[in-house]
């Protein structure tokens, strides 16, 4: 059963950027497919491709491949540590061959992921924010390679360009919590560098997925448009994009985890 609330809130027509919180892998993009008014290119993991089933949908629907750090992470030597001033200390740790700068750190417990931005020695790193919930003593890590995402976003910006739809779950995963993740950066890119390139407007749309039994087939599912977001070239974070991209993405990020 599927309740759909809000779709007065999507344009009819112009582009727009879905962006839905993810509780249910698969389901949620074919939900948004498939329920909306509009027709929708989703985004997908690229290593969803190569399943059979999975995989064959997509194709089929035309998804956009997105190839994700995780996907390419790697086991890293030692253990790590933090202190203030943005670094961390590795025990045993060769960072020097095995990391890179640009590079993201994982470790189990905790969603903050810190991209290093200076590499001093084996054992010790610049980042660009620490961890939440790393201990003292040390914990083991995963290393998060930097990917090559040009030309996905080039894909995106001229979809968007010619009045059509995507849809993004900025989570970067699937889960079950109650709560929002922290949103990935890449919805807010995808806008910013349309609104720029081609000098029009976007439309972005959020999305609220709830499940009432979400572990469960056929559960009953309520599907929220919500208001959208209109980003016009000359609202203020679009004239930031052209001087200061990462503080503007930030900034449109913010606004979008407060919908």
């Amino acid at each position: 059963d599927i309740d759909i609330i809000g779709f007065e809130n999507v344009p009819n027509s112009g582009p727009v950027i879905f962006t839905g919180n993810h509780q249910n892998q698969f389901v949620d993009g074919a939900l948004l497919f498939s329920t909306n008014q509009r027709k929708v290119r989703l985004l997908i993991a690229e290593a969803s491709l190569k399943r059979a089933i999975v995989g064959t949908f997509a194709k089929l629907i035309n998804c956009v491949p997105v190839k994700r750090r995780q996907d390419f992470a790697k086991s890293g030597q030692g253990l790590i540590t933090q202190k203030t001033s943005n670094t961390i200390i590795g025990i045993g740790t060769n960072f020097l061959t095995s990391a890179q700068i640009g590079d993201q750190l994982l470790i189990n417990g905790d969603d903050t992921t810190p991209t290093i931005t200076k590499i001093i020695s084996d054992t010790e790193l610049i980042v660009d924010r620490l961890f939440e919930n790393l201990p003292n003593e040390g914990k083991k890590y995963m290393l998060l390679p930097k990917v090559d995402q040009s030309s996905m976003f080039d894909t995106v910006c001229e979809i968007l360009s010619n009045g059509d739809c995507i849809a993004i779950f900025p989570e970067g995963g699937s889960h079950d919590r109650t709560e929002l993740l922290p949103l990935k950066a890449g919805v807010s890119i995808m806008a910013l560098a349309t609104v720029h390139k081609y000098n029009i407007p976007i439309h972005i749309v959020p999305c609220g997925l709830n499940y009432f039994s979400g572990h469960r087939f056929r559960s009953q599912v309520v599907l929220e448009y919500g208001l959208p977001i209109v980003l016009n070239p000359d609202d203020e974070v679009c004239k930031l994009y052209k001087t200061d991209k990462r503080k503007a993405s930030n900034d449109l990020l913010q606004i979008i985890e407060s919908e």
